[in-house]
């Protein structure tokens, strides 16, 4: 290309950036034409003013009270009462003793329970197997499990796994077993039902603080009479397992419990059922253990004695709760004893308990003859493993004791 092109084309841009620049210039420059408005508004008598005045004026505005758009009235501010607090979220840091501190229990021996079990039938226990299959392998609901991790590598992330949840197998699980229970019994529907997530709240005072025992029975069984005490068929001073209630000093029965704070309105006794059911009587409580729910406030897996004092201490507010029912909230000495059975499971170990409530003092309130009785039989595996196995689903290592134990608590009139 001939060089006279550039030129003329850098002439050009030139050009065009001084017309631009011109432009600018001008119409910052313009004046404002008198269009008459202003000789019209002084002959209709209004007064105008120059708005730079007004600009450089500092004018100061009234201030006006800010009053609300709804008509509020402040009622009197609610009290709020600092206290401890023991769930389902949290267990006892120093296990089954300070359980038995807490409650004022001492163990008996657990051979002494008389449980008239049945015997084993292969159709009965055929029936408790496909229970099994069902709840833990045959679920269509997935959803989305917690992390695995890994100790010797913690920060190795796996990837995501999808199955049936802890709380679902549980409840799945247990609930087959106890309909397989009542079918196996059909003269005690008339006299008995049976409540899911029955929720309870007990308060109570312990070492001078208030405790508040807020605590779920999964599966509540009531009956429409009282259950006997084991303790009125058998000898307890030859068969007591603790002289009396463990010691724990330094350390008090309330150590470990989560501080909280709540309206004064809000603490008092909570029970499942309103006043006039006629089968009330609480008869046995199950309750399930969930990892991903219920931890130690340290991090650390919940040990087994640990396991052992949660079973306690549901029984405990169950029976209490129970015992205030019966003969009012400002109860001390019980006319009778109450009376509850419990099974704490994971879903694979199953622990059976009994507790005898014979008062609702405390251990230093009373003497070694006041206490309240606690059977505690020993964990039991209801299987070995339940998988799939070349893509068969199997079960190992089952053990028919567990569901001829629950089988015989039902039973148990």
């Amino acid at each position: 290309m001939p060089r006279d092109y550039y030129a003329e084309v850098k002439s050009a841009n030139q050009l065009n950036n001084l017309s631009i620049e011109g432009i600018v210039r001008s119409e910052g420059q313009r004046r404002i034409l008198d269009n008459g408005a202003l000789k019209s508004l002084k002959e209709q008598g209004i007064q105008v003013e120059n708005a730079l005045d007004v600009i450089s004026d500092k004018v100061v505005l009234p201030k006006f009270p800010l009053k609300p758009m709804f008509g509020v009235e402040v009622q009197n501010a609610v009290e709020l009462v600092e206290h401890l607090s023991f769930n389902d979220s949290n267990v006892l840091v120093s296990g089954l003793d300070q359980a038995k501190a807490f409650t004022n229990s001492i163990e008996i021996n657990s051979e002494s329970l008389n449980l008239v079990t049945a015997e084993s039938d292969f159709s009965r226990h055929d029936l408790v197997k496909r229970c099994i299959k069902s709840s833990l392998l045959f679920d269509a609901y997935q959803e989305k499990l917690p992390k695995r991790i890994d100790p010797e590598r913690p920060a190795w992330n796996f990837p995501r796994d999808y199955g049936i949840t802890d709380r679902r197998r549980n409840l799945l699980l247990c609930n087959r077993m106890v309909q397989l229970c009542s079918s196996l019994n059909p003269q005690l529907l008339a006299h008995r039902r049976t409540i899911s997530d029955a929720p309870f709240r007990v308060l109570l005072e312990r070492d001078g603080v208030k405790v508040l025992l807020s605590l779920r029975a999964d599966i509540l069984l009531t009956s429409s009479e009282e259950l006997e005490g084991p303790s009125a068929s058998i000898d307890i001073n030859e068969n007591r397992k603790d002289e009396d209630v463990p010691d724990l000093h330094p350390l008090t029965s309330t150590l470990s419990l989560v501080k909280e704070v709540t309206p004064v309105d809000q603490l008092k006794d909570t029970i499942p059922f309103v006043d006039g059911f006629s089968r009330s009587n609480i008869h046995t409580a199950i309750f399930h253990f969930n990892s991903t729910e219920t931890a130690n406030i340290h991090d650390l897996d919940v040990s087994q004695d640990q396991f052992l004092s949660r079973s306690l201490m549901k029984a405990y507010a169950f029976a209490l709760a129970e015992a205030r029912r019966r003969y009012g909230a400002n109860v001390q000495k019980l006319p009778r004893p109450v009376t509850v059975q419990c099974v704490h499971t994971d879903s694979k170990d199953f622990h059976f308990a009994v507790l005898q409530l014979n008062t609702v003092k405390d251990s230093s309130e009373t003497t070694t003859d006041e206490r309240n009785f606690y059977w505690s039989l020993p964990i039991q595996s209801l299987y070995e493993t339940c998988e799939y196995s070349s893509a068969k689903p199997v079960i190992e290592g089952y053990n028919p004791s567990v569901f001829n134990t629950l089988l015989a608590f039902c039973r148990n009139n």
